[in-house]
């Protein structure tokens, strides 16, 4: 009776498994939620940010990657503010809230040259020209949530097996072996021993064992 008391139920043992899959994978998702508020710049047309955003005074420099002909824009801390809707009406985190695609034959250093004299000294913007080479950055920024979930699927089979005796002994075989039957086949011709220790606290039984 007292190794039955010992023995983990693999009904609760699959329901603990089952709790620490959903909390792993809503903490997750929420990391997800919370690193794209502001994190990912939208895609806009240059259109917009050279006749209404650098006029305004909102951007305070564009960085251009040369060899991806794209442009990320930083806007000024303080006109984050004024783009909230775009976010979904939370003030984005981060200052590079924009990014915009141009055809191979912009003229990048001339343009925002031009523009940049243009303006009075309190609108004018910085840009910095790059070369973009991270390529396993972007590879491992939306390979590592793929990573996770294998993880936590692999750790939710161990958990489970080990949680339902891992098929070892009499300990049921983990979460497949549901339904099979745990009979064992005896040959008639064995004999078996049986002491007192087997049938401890049992006083008929010993009294059987004890007459011939």
């Amino acid at each position: 009776m007292a190794a039955n008391k010992n023995k983990k139920s693999p009904a609760k043992g699959l329901s603990n498994a089952m709790a620490f899959i959903y909390i792993a994978l809503i903490l997750l998702l929420v990391y997800m939620l919370f690193n794209s508020n502001g994190g990912e710049p939208l895609k806009v047309e240059w259109y917009e940010v050279k006749e209404t955003m650098i006029p305004q005074g909102d951007v305070e420099k564009i960085d251009y990657v040369t060899n991806e002909f794209k442009g990320t824009v930083f806007i000024k801390r303080d006109r984050i503010e004024k783009y909230k809707n775009r976010f979904g009406g939370k003030t984005p985190k981060y200052s590079s809230l924009f990014y915009f695609q141009v055809p191979s034959s912009f003229d990048a250093e001339k343009e925002f040259s031009m523009i940049r004299d243009s303006l009075p000294q309190d609108r004018k913007f910085e840009y910095h020209f790059d070369v973009s080479t991270d390529y396993w950055g972007s590879i491992l920024g939306w390979l590592w949530p793929l990573i996770f979930i294998i993880f936590t699927i692999y750790l939710f089979a161990r958990m489970s097996k080990g949680m339902t005796g891992g098929g070892t002994g009499g300990g049921g075989g983990g979460i497949f072996s549901v339904g099979k039957s745990q009979a064992k086949v005896f040959d008639k011709n064995s004999k078996v021993k049986v002491t007192f220790k087997d049938v401890a606290g049992l006083e008929e039984a010993k009294v059987e064992i004890i007459e011939p």
